[in-house]
């Protein structure tokens, strides 16, 4: 094996699902082989985002549409937006990823898009969340990236939730060393 990612990976995910793999890609001098990686929602739990997206989008709905002194073409208007915000949610939740490739890694969340190049990142390093009490369905553990100007990037879906994280640390670490 030339690379730490060099195949489909069955022990990549807690739940014994694969991480997804694209085609295998090659950098650097010595032309080595890296998969890769793709760090997502479990398909099971995206209908759980949107039902919370439809209740925190469509709730203002109600005592909307039974107010009395609004007229009827501003509760069209209110209306048509909210849904819009809805379906804007539901596909930004959908394709929210962390995406990790021979050029850095490419986060993608609801509200932004950003790269981190190879060169910017210094270490990779788990965390304890800090969740809300009372929510089970929350990682317990999470990861950061940190940057050589001192910042804490997190990697959304690289946590315990998802993925073995100590493991995918390592071949985080080991990708980076390759990089440089």
């Amino acid at each position: 094996m030339d690379g730490p990612w060099t195949g489909r990976d069955r022990r990549a995910r807690t739940d014994g699902l694969p991480v997804r793999t694209c085609p295998t890609l090659y950098w650097g001098p010595r032309r080595r082989r890296i998969m890769t990686r793709e760090y997502r929602v479990r398909p099971g739990r995206v209908f759980g985002l949107v039902v919370v997206i439809a209740f925190v989008t469509m709730a203002p709905l109600l005592p909307l549409w039974t107010a009395t002194g609004l007229a009827g073409a501003t509760k069209r208007l209110v209306s048509v937006v909210l849904l819009a915000l809805f379906l804007v949610l539901c596909v930004r939740a959908g394709r929210s990823v962390t995406v990790v490739d021979s050029t850095g890694i490419h986060i993608r969340t609801l509200s932004r898009t950003r790269h981190l190049g190879w060169s910017d990142v210094q270490d990779f390093r788990s965390a304890p969340s800090n969740r809300a009490p009372g929510r089970s369905d929350a990682p317990d553990t999470v990861t950061y990236a940190h940057t050589h100007g001192g910042r804490r990037v997190l990697l959304p879906y690289v946590d315990d939730r998802h993925v073995d994280v100590e493991r995918e640390i390592r071949l985080l670490r080991a990708a980076l060393r390759q990089s440089g």
